[in-house]
């Protein structure tokens, strides 16, 4: 009984680790890789996703944050995926309202947010 006891503590206390949170990512990436795989496993409070058919290039973005505030942007482009960190939400609101994301991409986000690229 002690030893069925002690192996689903065990399931439960491994389970918990499991799941990655907020606090485990990293400040810096070393790669797009590392930035799609660490950001993908992580629970996010927040994860909001649009799709851009109207664009020429903008494919889509999602927007990953743990506290509401600022978080990691993702943009899917023809010429790769992009993650852009400390996004603020009210930036992601105006992208997702924007008539031209290609523009808001241009002249809001390039080169203002820290970039990890997927080309």
């Amino acid at each position: 009984m002690i030893k069925l006891i002690s192996i689903c503590c065990s399931l439960v206390i491994l389970t918990a680790c499991s799941k990655n949170g907020c606090d485990n990512l990293p400040d810096q990436f070393s790669s797009y890789e590392e930035a799609e795989r660490k950001i993908e496993a992580t629970e996010f409070n927040v994860k909001q996703e649009i799709r851009t058919p109207e664009s020429s290039w903008i494919y889509g973005a999602t927007f990953y944050s743990c506290d509401g505030e600022l978080g990691y942007l993702e943009v899917e482009t023809d010429h790769g995926s992009y993650y852009l960190k400390d996004v603020p939400k009210q930036i992601w609101q105006a992208f997702q309202e924007t008539e031209s994301t290609g523009k808001f991409f241009n002249e809001e986000l390039r080169g203002n947010y820290l970039l990890v690229t997927g080309e």
